[in-house]
């Protein structure tokens, strides 16, 4: 009897080890995940106005993507992009990509959201504005503290009416200035610890925040409210959980699973740019005592990717998942630096 105890205590407690051991393999240069297809071309246009200079800036500047759950055939989503205040609708399928010309005006005025995340219930998308201060300068962007709403068309997943029309909330500022492990780095520079939100998923009445910055050790944060309170009012009951990316990275996109969310992950600053991106699935919950350890899915090879003409070093910002299955998750990710997100498709065991 006794030795039975031992070996299922043994057995356990490798089990509990085996997500940490995963992500050593990370650390130590394991062999990435190389896409099956992409960058796919976009059929269409975004259609930006300016000199050919600031299109191509533009085409390069997607960062969020939001998309309904996943089901057979393409999918219609609504894509963001960190210059200017506007979106656009995308068809994105595992071969196909489609870029629709009309523009969507997420707000009345302004000069630059800093939109740098988007995410999806089926009946409202949600994006986000990165709460930080401007990269490179460390100037004051008051337009990124905001949280838009928009419901769209469970068929199309086009907007009912112009997100213009809808009122963002600046709540979320508050929220984390009120949070004891966030309030120091409200308002401090990105690259110095100050709050960059990039990610963000829409799961059972709550929307979760992915953050780059700040990073503690090997883990980032995620804060995630009540969707509805956040914008309508009362006690959003926010909740904050550490979750671990490895050291040297930030969390740069969340999408919402049937177990969980996908945690895509990159490096937290410029001096970190040579670590790998991963992707990893966090059941969701924030373990007492320390950061909470996602399962490891892969760590994605970017090192072959064929560069088009207006192409430069692609930075994962964006991920929408295809399929779902008991086995594995297709993905598309799309980067800044690629034009038009350049989405590139995975397939990861689960």
């Amino acid at each position: 009897m006794h030795a039975r105890w031992i070996r299922r205590v043994g057995i356990a407690a490798i089990a509990l080890a085996m997500p940490l051991l995963a992500w050593c393999g990370v650390a130590a240069g394991a062999d990435g995940l190389r896409p099956i297809a992409g960058p796919l071309d976009a059929e269409g246009s975004f259609a930006f106005e300016g000199s050919r200079k600031d299109v191509r800036e533009s085409r390069r500047a997607l960062s969020g993507i939001a998309c309904p759950s996943a089901r057979p055939g393409p999918l219609g989503c609504i894509v963001v992009f960190d210059e200017g205040i506007e979106a656009r609708a995308v068809t994105l399928g595992e071969r196909s990509y489609t870029a629709e010309l009309t523009p969507i005006v997420l707000l009345s005025g302004g000069e630059e959201l800093d939109a740098e995340a988007a995410a999806s219930d089926g009946h409202y998308v949600y994006v986000t504005g990165s709460h930080a201060r401007k990269r490179g300068g460390c100037e004051v962007n008051p337009d990124s503290g905001q949280v838009l709403r928009f419901r769209v068309d469970p068929v199309t997943f086009l907007p009912l009416r112009s997100p213009a029309e809808e009122t963002p909330t600046r709540r979320l500022g508050e929220i984390m200035a009120a949070l004891p492990a966030l309030a120091p780095h409200v308002g401090r520079c990105p690259g110095e610890g100050g709050v960059d939100i990039e990610g963000m998923a829409a799961r059972d009445g709550r929307l979760f925040f992915g953050f780059r910055e700040p990073t503690v050790g090997e883990a980032a944060y995620v804060l995630s409210v009540d969707a509805t309170r956040l914008f309508e009012g009362g006690d959003v009951n926010p909740l904050l959980a550490s979750v671990r990316v490895g050291r040297g990275r930030g969390i740069r996109d969340l999408v919402a699973v049937k177990d969980g969310i996908l945690i895509l992950a990159g490096p937290d600053d410029e001096k970190n740019a040579r670590i790998a991106w991963t992707v990893s699935l966090w059941e969701g919950s924030a373990p007492a005592g320390g950061p909470a350890v996602p399962k490891l899915l892969a760590a994605l090879d970017l090192g072959d990717i064929e560069r088009r003409k207006c192409d430069k070093r692609p930075k994962p910002e964006a991920m929408a998942v295809l399929a779902e299955t008991p086995d594995r998750y297709r993905v598309a990710v799309l980067s800044d630096g690629l034009c038009d997100g350049g989405p590139l498709i995975f397939d990861l065991r689960r």
